[in-house]
């Protein structure tokens, strides 16, 4: 392969990210062909250079003022489209109090979620939320545990680069002597992608009927009752549902 094609070929592999014009432009200037390549070459080499400078920006966690997280991440950090895992032998495990302000985390949440403790303890725990978890998930997931019930449920969480991450959580009320809820214990495992694929499309349902709605408490309640028809179509209770997706 010549070096004129072997340039014009790597251009093309980043096209997608900043087009034709540096060749175009470099045409323009009427330059002879063993200039134009070895002008084309050492342009493409300052934008691939750039583009992993980028990327390892994006590796970088988010960097806030000290202290407890007060908003939550998507609203100050780009999401990136690019899915995170962690092993199966591994536990998210958080606490909170019984606003749903965090009180505890272990290692495992915050290397996941790219976080410090500082940043995590004493922030409400929706400072992870992804911006496409519809909210009726989480209404469903507070009607049942301020009524002292456990609930199972699949979630979309962010990092603090912009990566998002599935789970499948287990979160349990927490009782004081007196019987009364002190707080909120949450374990979350790695999910299984066949339920993250049966899952993920439904969300997007409900997420739709939220945003498209004239207010929120509309689309929350829109959300909701369509939610609760899909369970009547499948002839189940929410709880069967999700232990289904996890058999």
């Amino acid at each position: 392969m010549n070096a004129t094609r072997m340039a014009a070929e790597r251009m093309a592999d980043l096209s997608d990210a900043v087009g034709d014009r540096p060749a175009m432009a470099l045409k323009g200037l009427n330059l002879s062909s063993c200039t134009q390549v070895s002008a084309l070459t050492l342009v493409c080499g300052a934008i691939e250079s750039f583009l992993e400078f980028h990327r390892m920006l994006k590796l970088i966690p988010f960097r806030s003022k000290p202290g407890p997280l007060r908003q939550k991440l998507h609203t100050h950090v780009a999401l990136t489209g690019v899915e995170r895992t962690f092993p199966p032998s591994d536990i998210i495990v958080s606490k909170t109090c019984p606003k749903g302000v965090i009180t505890y985390a272990n290692k495992v949440f915050l290397d996941v979620a790219r976080l410090t403790e500082s940043q995590v303890v004493g922030a409400a725990h929706s400072v992870v939320r992804h911006p496409d978890m519809p909210r009726a998930v989480f209404a469903l997931m507070w009607s049942r545990l301020q009524a002292g019930q456990e609930i199972f449920a699949y979630v979309l969480n962010m990092t603090s680069c912009g990566d998002h991450y599935w789970v499948h959580a287990h979160v349990t009320p927490s009782f004081g002597a007196d019987g009364q809820i002190i707080g909120y214990h949450s374990n979350r495992r790695v999910p299984d992608r066949s339920a993250v694929d049966t899952v993920a499309p439904i969300y997007r349902e409900l997420k739709a009927i939220e945003d498209r709605a004239a207010n929120r408490a509309d689309g929350l309640k829109s959300s909701v009752e369509r939610l609760n028809s899909i369970l009547r179509d499948a002839g189940v209770s929410y709880d069967q549902y999700v232990f289904s997706l996890a058999s």
